[in-house]
């Protein structure tokens, strides 16, 4: 490789590692983001072990889901278990010695259960009565005040400030979540006409 190269590389992944934690124009308060959606689903279970049609059942579910999610444009990907370690570790520890700072690749250890390898040993978890703490970093929960009418995609992105200006949105890091419940169509028909 040429050394100039390399040498422009480093400084632009340095600039970008520092808009991290800071912002990169002084007038605004907007940092670097890496913008993703994950989409997580959580199904019922009739003990704490899925049976084989339930395993079977879930797999169905988790292709129609990915055929769905590819037809409307996005690109799925499975969350294999060192992309967890990394996403979580990288959300939960901010510190600048964090350990997913130094690794490239994401890494997690087959020997121990995943939520063990979220924080680092020196990262702690502060719950008060005003919210929480994570290690140096004050965490602050926003609710929805009024649902729109309409969804359309990409709502989402207005909760982001203006890269420019600073203005309006959210100019620091942040984590939005959307859970939505999908009922069992038969038994929510069955209690709509008892009512």
């Amino acid at each position: 490789r040429h050394p100039l190269l390399r040498a422009a590389t480093a400084e632009r992944a340095a600039f970008l590692r520092a808009g991290v934690s800071a912002p990169l124009i002084r007038q605004s308060e907007t940092r670097v983001r890496d913008v993703q959606v994950l989409v997580t689903v959580k199904l019922p279970l009739p003990g704490p072990l899925p049976s084989a049609a339930a395993h079977q059942a879930a797999l169905d579910l988790r292709a129609s889901t990915e055929q769905v999610l590819a037809t409307v444009g996005l690109q799925p990907r499975p969350v294999m278990a060192g992309d967890l370690v990394r996403l979580m570790s990288s959300l939960l520890n901010w510190g600048p010695e964090a350990t997913w700072r130094e690794r490239v690749t994401p890494e997690a250890d087959p020997t121990r259960i995943l939520r063990e390898q979220f924080l680092d040993p020196d990262q702690g978890i502060e719950v008060d009565a005003q919210g929480l703490t994570l290690g140096e970093c004050r965490v602050q929960t926003l609710s929805v005040k009024r649902f729109p009418d309409r969804l359309h995609f990409g709502l989402a992105a207005r909760y982001l400030s203006d890269p420019f200006s600073g203005a309006r949105g959210i100019p620091h890091n942040l984590l939005v979540c959307l859970n939505l419940h999908f009922p069992e169509p038969e038994t929510t028909r069955t209690l709509l006409q008892t009512q």
